[in-house]
């Protein structure tokens, strides 16, 4: 009984997805994912603000803040500490590395900062983490 609903709702959803695949095509999101990533690993133990990545590309803070969150789906402050997040679970499967360590290596500004956004992000403490995958 509700299959016209059902296939109105899939049509308006593909339209959806069409209007946005043609407002923001894949290549520019890619490449802006991408810049950023590049530019973060390449200064991974460094505080890098995002009005740094936001010159890079030659707009304001305010102007970059919104193209990345509109192009992309995140603001670029959440992307920076997500690559930051993944580099400190490589690291952490070190074990001969401290929390502390990590902290400073991935750009945190200390452990305790490390910490809290690694436990909100991964519901665990970074050292629970390492004690918990010390084996694998």
């Amino acid at each position: 009984p509700y299959a016209i609903e059902e296939n109105l709702f899939h049509w308006m959803l593909e339209l959806e997805r069409w209007a946005f695949s043609r407002r923001h095509p894949a290549g520019e999101r890619d490449r802006l994912l991408a810049f950023a990533r590049d530019h973060v690993r390449e200064r991974m133990g460094e505080f890098i603000p995002v009005t740094e990545l936001a010159a890079a590309c030659k707009m304001s803070r305010s102007n970059f803040t919104h193209h990345f969150r509109r192009v992309t789906g995140v603001a670029p402050g959440v992307f920076i500490r997500e690559i930051r997040l993944r580099e400190a679970v490589r690291l952490l499967g070190h074990k001969t590395l401290s929390v502390k360590e990590v902290a400073a290596l991935t750009g945190f500004a200390d452990a305790n900062h490390l910490c809290k956004c690694f436990r909100a992000h991964f519901q665990v403490s970074p050292g629970m983490y390492q004690r918990l995958h010390s084996g694998a």
